[in-house]
């Protein structure tokens, strides 16, 4: 049985919300790729987490949701808003590929 289920992960991506309006706010001449790298790095591992306790966990799903003004509740990729940093997220992501 599942550690996790469709609230936690809402409520967490609610939190990564958070955590990078605050760091943009508190933080405005930071270099924006290390704050990009540093969520990324914090989201892949919270992916790997909720994967290892519900094989039907969206990852892709969640990223979009972490996104500052996100719809968290959305069932799609297309329902949560895209923003910069899901753009980015996902350039990362394939430059790595």
């Amino acid at each position: 049985m599942s550690m996790f289920n469709k609230r936690h992960y809402q409520a967490v991506a609610e939190a990564m919300q958070e955590a990078v309006r605050d760091i943009r706010a508190k933080e405005p001449k930071c270099n924006a790729t290390d704050i990009v790298d540093g969520v990324n790095y914090a989201i892949d591992h919270l992916c790997e987490t909720f994967i290892r306790d519900n094989s039907s966990f969206r990852p892709e799903l969640f990223r979009a949701a972490c996104e500052p003004g996100a719809n968290v509740r959305a069932r799609t990729v297309e329902g949560a808003a895209k923003g910069p940093l899901t753009a980015r997220l996902a350039a990362l992501r394939e430059a790595t590929r």
